[in-house]
Formats: C-alpha cells, sequence, structure tokens
C-alpha cells in the first residue's frame, strides 16, 4: 500500500427533499475540499450523487484538479435509492483497488455518505448486502464510513448499514447545520489524514455539541447524550 495516500468518496442524495438545503450542501462540500488542499499528502477524490439515478460526477481526481460543484453540477430530484448508491459505489471502487498493484493502493479510504432521507426506491441492492459490504470493507479492508443524516435518526440508519456510532454526525435540515456538520467532517478528515499511524475515523465531543443549537426533540437528546463518554444516546 502507498503509505500517506488518502482516497475520499462522497456519496450525496440529490433528491427532491435537499433541495431547501442545496446551496449549502454545495458550499460546505466546496470549503472542504479548498481545505483539504492546504493539508500535506497525496488525496483523490470521487464525487457520486444519487436519487433514483445513480451518477459518477468525477472519480479520483487528485485534489488541485478538483472543480468546484454548482447547482448545474448538483440539482436536487426524485427519490431516494440510498441502497443502490452506496452498494454500488462501494463495489465498484473495492474492485478498482483490486485491480491495482499492492504498492499502487490507498493507505487510508474515507467514504462519506450525506443523506437526508431514508432508502425508498433502491433495486438492485437491499440493507442486508449494503450491511455486509460495509462490514467487509471496514473489517477486512480497513475503510472507514462515515454518515452524515438529516431529517432522519441518523445514529439508527447508521447503525442499520454496519456504520460506527463514532462516525456518524446528525445535522438539521437548516443552512448553519449543513456548514457545521462539513466543518466538522473537514476537520475530521485532516486529522485522518494527519495520523502517522492511520487512526479510525471519529466525530468529537466539539462536533457533537456545535450541532446543539440546530436540533430538536430526541434528536438534541441523542445528540447531547454523544457528548458525555460512556453514556449511551438515548433511544
Amino acid at each position: 500500500m502507498k503509505q500517506g495516500l488518502t482516497h475520499i468518496i462522497f456519496v450525496v442524495d440529490r433528491s427532491g427533499s435537499m433541495r431547501n438545503i442545496a446551496s449549502d450542501i454545495l458550499g460546505g462540500y466546496n470549503e472542504f475540499i479548498k481545505k483539504q488542499r492546504e493539508i500535506p499528502g497525496e488525496c483523490f477524490v470521487s464525487f457520486y450523487q444519487f436519487d433514483d439515478i445513480y451518477e459518477a460526477v468525477f472519480e479520483r481526481l487528485a485534489l488541485a484538479d478538483v472543480q468546484e460543484l454548482t447547482s448545474k453540477t448538483y440539482e436536487p430530484r426524485n427519490s431516494t435509492a440510498l441502497y443502490d448508491a452506496i452498494g454500488k459505489t462501494a463495489k465498484n471502487y473495492g474492485e478498482y483497488l483490486a485491480a491495482l498493484k499492492e504498492e499502487e493502493r490507498p493507505e487510508r479510504i474515507l467514504f462519506v455518505t450525506v443523506t437526508d432521507g431514508l432508502n425508498n426506491a433502491s433495486t438492485e441492492f437491499t440493507l442486508e448486502q449494503v450491511r455486509e459490504i460495509i462490514k467487509h470493507q471496514t473489517e477486512v479492508y480497513k475503510w472507514d464510513f462515515v454518515f452524515l443524516g438529516s431529517n432522519i435518526d441518523a445514529w439508527s440508519a447508521g447503525e442499520a448499514l454496519n456504520i460506527k456510532s463514532s462516525s456518524t454526525l446528525q445535522f438539521a435540515n437548516k443552512a448553519g447545520s449543513v456548514r457545521s456538520a462539513f466543518q466538522s467532517l473537514g476537520a475530521g478528515a485532516t486529522m485522518y489524514r494527519a495520523s502517522v499511524d492511520k487512526s479510525d475515523y471519529s466525530f468529537t465531543t466539539a462536533d457533537y455539541a456545535a450541532q446543539d443549537s440546530f436540533l430538536d426533540g430526541d434528536l438534541k437528546a441523542k445528540n447531547i447524550a454523544k457528548q458525555s463518554p460512556g453514556t449511551t444516546p438515548v433511544k
């Protein structure tokens, strides 16, 4: 494996319910890329988006070559084929990596899913299939999966997918919350890429605290519980 090389994979929901925060998704993502360019080390990025149609916007571009996303690139519409998007991306990326020589494979794979809804349109992959794919890639190949969720219980949705609670972040369908989530993602990615010995990706207490003012009800209670070590989030 190639030491210091990171691949960051984005799988982003563009279903119709994302329309209210589309500009904030664009701004948060573009700022993330800008900040990551400032970090030493080699990094490639892939960006996939989905509603009930799956699309590779670009694949495996060096950070310096990644263009900003615009409203023409990312335009929310239609329904949510979440399982298909994650399943296709992980399967195809795994096949790509398998074809590389060992010394060409990245040391770190960060697989980021952003969604504001539960699956309602997948036809190729089931939840159980995606769970097994994520478990396999996490345990065998040490990929790190991150789940950013809004308008759903992100921790429950992430757990259902076999994504660790510590790498799941709940955000609200509000501009400030979206930007804060991407800032947290960026800070975590910076530490992740800079670690001498590859460490697992995890959000911090400060990341959860930053969402407090945006969340309500049970989701806020769960978010606050995440900030207390040893505390199980409220169910």
